[in-house]
């Protein structure tokens, strides 16, 4: 019994070893460092039609066998170049020699070649058969691929050209052109990579006469030494010449003159301005062109000055010595208020003459107080060696209220502040006038007078601080003056800045 146990023990030994050994021996021989999959060079396809992609397989220990799905789509060779055939989707097949499969997914799409350009203009991107362009316009055209899905592998690259440069000039690379001359001709858009591939477009640059010439002022009305211009226009609206300049002539220089187009009013009177073409002189237009009487102060020609119905101004032309005209005021009227800087008042022949220098000056009018005065108001900032009274309770009328008096703050050729700063007529060797209106009830803070230089920046004048040379009664400080007398009466006061001596005078007149 002993003897049958030990026979059996041995034998299970054995066995025990020998499985051991096989096992031990899978686990270190050399099959097991060999991956059992195919391996391609390309894990799917996406082809155009008449393609060939060669895939390649390994391990390269093994062969392999080659299917297509379906050959309409694409074939396959033995070797593994497949070829696109059709449009579709399909499989190809991989089988190595040791039974290994692998599957390849291929689509393929139809092959769709660049064969045509077509053009837009890039602006709006209206397609572009043909084009008519006016003279000196310019123009940047767009090229679009046909058909605009296009797989060839080409870049799409073109090129511009111009037939006749004399008429047309293209940017080769950016497509901008320019009409410079009349006449018809065409450009080309090319492909660089397919030169056969192209559009050509006829380009047609007319001529259109100028019918008419249009202004912009039926008449005008000037005054002596006041220059003009025309703006201009031209009809057909969509008009195309080679030269659109223009002439101007005066029917008679010695009341209109004309220089580069601008026309300057010389003297009284009446005249009439052509404007006609250049290069058609038949086509014209004629403007007539009125000019005032110096020291003529025709109200019915004042315009607004925007602050209120009362107040109107107008540039009137004035010549030293000569009398003022205002015919739509009584002689009572213009005796019992006028501006005393600049005019001078005759009661015997019951006269108003100027008195200021010859010039274009500034003519304020009060409608509802029937009072103008003049001055010369600063154009485009600050001008050398002019000087305003700025503040308020005082006017250069005889009369106080809130339409001519204003209120404190910026002017700056605005005409907003116009009814408070009073314009210092200068009176040579660096001394300046002016005369002004203080009321009765012109008390303490209700009155208030400065100097000023440049109305935009309201600078201080040099040699300040000023001092005061006044009646009893009125005090100052650096730069401003107050009214405080006791019993003060209203009427004209003198105002006069002296920077010789660095004084304000003030000083009472009849």
């Amino acid at each position: 019994m002993n003897n049958i146990q030990d026979k059996f023990l041995f034998h299970l030994t054995g066995i025990v070893v020998f499985v051991g050994l096989m096992l031990s021996g899978c686990a270190k021989g050399p099959d097991r460092d060999i991956e059992h999959n195919i391996f391609v060079t390309h894990a799917d396809l996406s082809m155009i039609e008449g393609d060939e992609i060669q895939i390649t397989a390994s391990p390269t220990s093994q062969t392999f066998k080659w299917e297509s799905s379906n050959i309409a789509v694409v074939t396959v060779t033995s070797t593994g170049l497949a070829r696109a055939i059709g449009d579709g989707s399909c499989f190809i097949y991989v089988t190595s020699s040791e039974g290994l499969k692998r599957t390849i997914p291929v689509d393929v799409v139809e092959y769709l070649p660049l064969a045509g350009i077509d053009v837009v203009n890039a602006a709006n991107l209206v397609k572009v058969e043909s084009l008519s362009i006016l003279l000196g316009q310019t123009m940047t055209l767009k090229p679009i691929a046909a058909p605009e899905n296009y797989n060839e592998r080409i870049p799409f690259n073109v090129v511009w050209e111009s037939k006749d440069e004399n008429i047309i000039v293209i940017d080769e690379a950016t497509g901008v052109l320019q009409a410079v001359d009349f006449g018809s001709t065409e450009i080309t858009v090319s492909s660089v990579e397919k030169p056969d591939v192209k559009r050509v477009i006829k380009v047609d640059v007319p001529e259109i006469r100028i019918t008419d010439i249009v202004v912009s002022q039926s008449s005008i009305d000037l005054i002596v030494d006041e220059t003009a211009t025309l703006t201009t226009s031209f009809l057909p609206v969509n008009y195309s010449v080679r030269d659109e300049s223009l002439v101007l002539t005066s029917s008679d220089p010695s009341i209109v003159s004309v220089t580069d187009g601008t026309f300057k009013a010389m003297r009284a009177g009446q005249a009439t301005i052509r404007v006609a073409l250049n290069e058609d002189p038949g086509v014209y237009t004629e403007v007539p062109v009125y000019v005032e009487s110096p020291s003529l102060i025709d109200l019915s020609k004042f315009k607004g000055t925007g602050l209120n119905d009362n107040l109107v101004y107008k540039r009137v032309y004035f010549e030293k010595g000569k009398p003022i005209d205002v015919p739509a005021l009584s002689t009572a009227d213009i005796s019992a208020v006028y501006n005393r800087d600049f005019m001078e008042w005759d009661p015997a022949t019951q006269t108003l003459t100027f008195t200021g220098e010859t010039g274009q000056w500034d003519v304020y009018y009060s409608n509802k107080y029937r009072y103008f005065w003049i001055r010369q108001d600063e154009r485009n900032g600050s001008t050398t060696g002019v000087y305003w009274l700025r503040g308020q309770g005082f006017t250069q009328a005889p009369v106080w209220n809130s339409d001519l008096g204003g209120s404190s703050g910026g002017y700056c050729w605005g005409l907003a502040k116009v009814r408070f700063a009073a314009y210092m007529k200068p009176l040579g060797n660096n001394r300046f006038q002016a005369s002004i209106y203080i009321t009765s009830a012109a008390q303490s803070s209700a009155f208030w007078i400065t100097i000023k230089h440049n109305l935009c920046s309201w600078s201080d004048p040099p040699g300040t601080p000023l001092t005061l040379v006044a009646p009893a009664g009125f005090t100052a400080t650096n730069t401003d003056i107050n009214v405080r007398p006791a019993g003060f009466g209203g009427g004209y006061y003198r105002f006069t800045m002296d920077l010789n001596t660095n004084q304000r005078i003030l000083e009472k007149i009849n």
